[in-house]
């Protein structure tokens, strides 16, 4: 009977694994269309409001992207905290926070970092050109990451649970 426990323990344990890693992928694929939503909004309030860029993202963050770890939540408090620094290192620093806990991929991180280089310093039809690039290159990752996540994502389960058959094997 013990043996029988640990063996179902095992098997429970690998499977975990697989729908750990699974459930890691969802959470990244969730936060590139976090973003790619938010430089849709950036630009479409700099095009219809002509706000000015920091006003633009205090108002994002308190009526549309209300999740307190947000992109824009994160960039709105650095801004509220050193209005005196530059858009495009509170823009980085806040990136850098965003894709610590969100698990962004490279690809993902240089798009937004690309962006943040040059945010705020170009009159606002260059502005809007350039989120809205970006935005379709982040919806172009999405795609191409979703597509990816399905192929791998029963086969990542199946695989936690033969590799928890397999250990059992072993022991017995």
């Amino acid at each position: 009977m013990l043996k029988l426990l640990g063996a179902m323990l095992i098997i429970a344990a690998c499977t975990a694994l697989g729908i750990k890693s699974v459930t890691k992928n969802r959470k990244t694929l969730k936060a590139i269309t976090t973003l790619s939503d938010t430089l849709s909004e950036i630009a479409r309030s700099i095009n219809f409001q002509l706000d000015p860029l920091p006003d633009v993202i205090h108002r994002l963050g308190r009526e549309q992207f209300v999740d307190e770890d947000s992109f824009i939540n994160l960039l709105s408090s650095q801004i509220y905290t050193a209005p005196e620094k530059p858009l495009s290192e509170l823009w980085h620093n806040a990136l850098q926070t965003f894709s610590q806990t969100h698990h962004l991929p490279q690809k993902a991180f240089s798009i937004m970092t690309d962006i943040g280089e040059s945010i705020g310093k170009m009159d606002y039809e260059t502005e809007i050109h350039r989120l809205t690039a970006g935005q379709k290159a982040l919806d172009e990752l999405h795609t191409k990451m979703n597509h990816e996540t399905a192929k791998t994502e029963k086969m990542t389960k199946s695989l936690g649970l033969i590799l928890g058959v397999f250990i059992v094997i072993l022991l017995l």
